[in-house]
């Protein structure tokens, strides 16, 4: 009996110590499987954060204290927040930490940022990236290439030279930044935005590539041109662009930019920069000084399809469904790679290209006197000019500014009288002395005064006493004594006017 229940007892012992290892093996299994499932979980996840970061290409800048990430249109700054709210996988303090690790496996991490075509510093993360930048391709290049440079020249040779020698200049050595600024003016319809947006996306890469707003560059923030290669300035007027903030930009080696909510950087001014506008006083103001070096100025003269149609001999509507059966060329690597190989082949000689200042620049600089001075030159310097009052003077330069430049101040006649006589002084090659006081103005015979005036006199004299030649400017046209039957000459005011206008000032209603 007593056997029977020690064996009994051993018995329910042995179950005992079996089921104890049963439970802890199946305690373990379940541990291995929540530890295998998380850690499957954990890979899935790891998985997951690095296609993320290879498809937006994250790096993190210990100096900034921001993320970055790369688009087409270039890299762009998010901070902690901003990451996670853009993916799921990084709002657990794992997955962040994942990612983090990631960055750092990876070397996505960096001290700061640089721009530059040279070797960055080290730990600098660099904005420039020639990967995309296509190859000349030595084949026979498409006449659309032709056409674009030669609308965008105004149908100059020089010019056309000129805009391929700056291109290819670009492409051999980026990383000079004293090639010129190209600004095109004052037509709308030449193919600027074919050139920027097709062409040269297609040479640099689209991230390399900006077109931006006047309020990018002469604005508070301008981060969208740092390690640009292009960077192209659009519908431009001269009134609006900060010349200052310009010069600082163009032709500097370094920059300071700007991003909204992030701490200022210096850069490398990497970027070729262009302008476009359809302002007629043109998209810069010339300073005629030594800062007149920065900008090559080009001024258009047609639109794309007329000087297309008179190049193939069709009409304007058949130049337009060319252009657009066409126009593909310009966005094709292999195509743009022709175009380009023959213009490297063409300029590689040539060194760095100086500013361009044909006589498209001598006439911007001409417009953009002001209209005193516009209208001083036409009065003085007519053949047939004699005299003219300060009011007879400042009458002709208000009916002027406020056709052509109504924003314009107009200045009082002491002011006027002044500038002009400043001016005059300048200006001897125009034969005009001093201002006199008393002007006697006489009739014809030359035996009877009219009535007497203050006025500039052509001649170097410092008195005078008779005019006697009927003078076109006065009243606005030719005065008359009521006895003398007196041709009069055309509207003088009138005839200035036009001649303006067919120089390209357009008239504000």
């Amino acid at each position: 009996m007593s056997t029977s229940i020690d064996a009994k007892i051993q018995d329910l012992t042995t179950q005992a110590e079996q089921l104890k290892v049963a439970r802890k093996t199946a305690a373990q299994a379940d541990k291995q499987a929540a530890a295998a499932l998380r850690e499957q979980q954990r890979q899935d996840l790891e998985r997951r954060i690095k296609e993320i970061i290879e498809r937006q290409d994250y790096r993190f800048i210990r100096g900034q204290g921001s993320y970055v990430e790369r688009s087409p249109a270039g890299w762009g700054f998010l901070n902690k927040q901003a990451l996670q709210n853009s993916h799921a996988e990084l709002q657990s303090s794992e997955g962040f930490m994942l990612f983090t690790k990631i960055l750092e496996t990876e070397g996505r991490i960096y001290r700061d940022i640089t721009a530059t075509f040279d070797q960055a510093p080290e730990q600098h993360l660099n904005l420039i990236d020639r990967r995309d930048w296509v190859q000349p391709n030595v084949e026979d290049v498409h006449p659309f290439f032709d056409y674009l440079t030669w609308t965008l020249a105004g149908e100059k040779e020089e010019a056309r030279d000129h805009i391929e020698h700056v291109i290819s200049r670009k492409y051999l050595q980026p990383e000079n930044f004293t090639i010129p600024c190209l600004v095109f003016y004052p037509q709308g319809g030449i193919g600027k935005n074919v050139l920027v947006d097709n062409v040269l996306c297609t040479i640099f890469g689209r991230h390399q590539v900006a077109a931006v707003s006047t309020d990018n560059v002469s604005g508070s923030f301008n981060g969208v041109v740092a390690g640009k290669t292009i960077v192209f300035i659009d519908e431009s007027q001269n009134d609006k662009l900060d010349m200052e903030k310009m010069k600082r930009l163009v032709g500097n080696r370094y920059i300071i930019i700007n991003e909204k909510f992030q701490r200022p950087y210096q850069v490398e001014n990497t970027a070729l920069y262009l302008i476009g506008g359809n302002d007629v006083r043109g998209v810069i103001r010339v300073g005629h000084d030594n800062s007149d070096r920065r900008w090559s100025v080009i001024k258009a003269s047609r639109p794309m399809p007329e000087v297309i149609a008179d190049l193939r001999g069709i009409t304007i509507d058949e130049a337009k469904l060319w252009i657009s059966e066409n126009i593909w060329v310009t966005r094709d690597a292999r195509e743009v790679g022709r175009w380009l190989h023959n213009i490297l082949v063409r300029h590689k000689d040539k060194g760095a290209p100086s500013a361009y200042h044909g006589e498209d620049f001598n006439e911007l600089a001409s417009n953009q006197r002001p209209a005193w001075e516009m209208v001083a030159h036409e009065v003085f310097g007519d053949e047939d000019f004699t005299y003219v009052s300060a009011p007879k003077l400042h009458e002709m330069v208000s009916i002027f500014t406020k056709q052509f430049f109504p924003n314009s101040r107009v200045p009082n006649v002491n002011d006027l009288r002044a500038c002009v006589s400043s001016w005059l002084g300048k200006h001897p090659e125009f034969g005009v002395g001093p201002e006199i006081r008393k002007v006697n103005l006489t009739n014809i015979g030359g035996d009877r005064t009219i009535s007497s005036t203050s006025a500039w006199v052509r001649g170097n004299a410092t008195s005078c006493e008779r005019v006697n030649v009927v003078e076109k400017w006065v009243s606005c046209g030719s005065w008359r004594a009521e006895e003398d039957a007196i041709s009069h000459d055309p509207e003088p005011v009138e005839d200035m006017l036009k001649r303006f206008k067919n120089r390209g000032l357009s008239v504000v209603s």
